[in-house]
């Protein structure tokens, strides 16, 4: 895999996630409100690019190190900050899930929880 290839990979993972995260941040405000049944359709609208982010994560994650030692340090720092940028955005889908499994768990809902 060359640059252009795992930049293009990781900048597909950060938009994957970030749908992921538009998705989130409505979760919290569904089960506030008691609306479970929407809640349920928005996890199910987060399955499509989990899978994919899966998929991505699959078939280039074995590549991705080895790509790092053909690069120059302006690349590589590069990547390096777009990889912090998937792993914010990570960190704040995770926090989001864990704010609502809290939620879920305090009003005793019966959420089916696929995290």
């Amino acid at each position: 895999m060359d640059l252009n290839q795992a930049v293009s990979v990781l900048e597909k993972e950060k938009e994957l996630l970030s749908q992921v995260l538009e998705l989130a941040e409505c979760q919290v405000g569904l089960m506030e409100s008691g609306r479970l049944e929407d809640f349920e359709v928005l996890l199910s609208l987060r399955a499509r690019p989990m899978a994919l982010l899966s998929s991505i994560e699959t078939d280039f994650g074995d590549e991705m190190p080895q790509v790092g030692t053909r690069l120059s340090p302006q690349e590589f720092s590069d990547l390096q900050e777009l990889n912090s940028e998937i792993i914010t955005l990570a960190n704040r889908i995770v926090e989001i899930d864990e704010k609502s499994e809290q939620f879920a768990e305090e009003h005793n809902h019966c959420i089916p929880w696929p995290f």
